[in-house]
């Protein structure tokens, strides 16, 4: 009788193994027609993956620009309750492929015309701690959920 297992193994180039930050990858779809999206988030630490969150946002978003910061918000609250648990003092890196999603969680102020969009992506608590990179969604592999 064979058994089966599923195995976790590091994402390529993703990580780099530091115990002292958690890396978040967050990846999020707008549904056509009207219907609530679907987000990704991967939550790794030390070059391994310790959580994961695969489900259909609260509620309908009509861009992909909008999608992905419901995601994002989600991926820092992930992040900050991990880096209390598993880091004193650490850093968290999320990563995301959405380079306008970031700039509105980055910018307070903007345009008059995305004020729908801050107030969605607002985090008044967000982490002087964290950092923001832009990944290619190739290279993402919260793509995969």
């Amino acid at each position: 009788m064979s058994r089966r297992h599923l195995v976790y193994d590091r994402c390529d180039g993703q990580l780099d193994g530091d115990l002292r930050s958690v890396t978040l990858l967050s990846d999020a779809s707008q549904a056509p027609q009207g219907l609530r999206g679907h987000q990704g988030i991967l939550a790794m630490w030390g070059g391994a993956l310790v959580q994961w969150e695969s489900k259909h946002q609260p509620f309908a978003a009509l861009s992909s620009t909008e999608a992905e910061p419901i995601g994002y918000v989600d991926a820092i609250a992930m992040g900050e309750s991990l880096n209390n648990a598993l880091v004193d003092d650490g850093v968290f890196l999320l990563k995301g492929d959405n380079l306008s999603g970031i700039q509105l969680l980055l910018s307070l102020d903007g345009p008059w015309r995305k004020r729908h969009l801050r107030l969605r992506s607002y985090v008044p608590w967000l982490p002087r701690n964290g950092e923001f990179e832009n990944t290619p969604g190739a290279q993402l592999c919260a793509d995969l959920l």
